[in-house]
């Protein structure tokens, strides 16, 4: 874990990606607010499987969100960011998951 982490953090693009199967882990006690605390404090964003949909809070800056069926955008432009503009780097290079079988509906094929 301690690995995974220091990964996370050396990235250039971190992302954290949410499944429907950490909901009860982040609703248990202030697991969530910490969470938060930690995503704030390093930068990095999260996106949600449409199963997990508000497991996190879409007011928080860092929300990209859901991704996949009848996902919002924002996650599509963090994932492939030349999208944007053809300078910047091709995707993000490290994903940190978390409750998520990576289905179809999630990960949008």
């Amino acid at each position: 874990m301690e690995q995974a982490f220091k990964l996370l953090l050396s990235a250039q693009l971190p992302l954290f990606f949410l499944g429907n199967g950490c909901r009860r882990a982040l609703q248990d006690g202030d697991r969530l607010r910490k969470f938060v605390e930690f995503v704030n404090k390093f930068a990095i964003p999260v996106r949600t499987t449409p199963d997990a949909k508000s497991i996190f809070p879409e007011n928080i800056q860092l929300s990209l969100r859901n991704y996949g069926l009848a996902g919002c955008e924002w996650p599509k432009y963090y994932l492939n960011p030349q999208l944007l503009n053809p300078k910047l780097p091709p995707h993000y290079d490290a994903l940190m998951v978390w409750g998520s079988s990576w289905g179809q509906l999630a990960t949008s094929k």
